[in-house]
């Protein structure tokens, strides 16, 4: 497994920890199970405020 792994994180230019990252992280959102985004977590609206 882990070198199928090693593969596809090569394929997309990853190393394996963010490969690893990117996997669980998709989970995650596709489960519904990460917390919801506030303004703060962008950074964005700050920006736009300051403009």
């Amino acid at each position: 497994m882990l070198s199928a792994l090693q593969r596809w994180a090569d394929d997309e230019f990853r190393s394996v920890n963010g490969q690893i990252e990117y996997l669980l992280h998709d989970a995650l959102r596709k489960a519904g199970r990460l917390p919801s985004k506030t303004p703060d977590d962008s950074g964005s609206d700050a920006d736009d405020k300051a403009k």
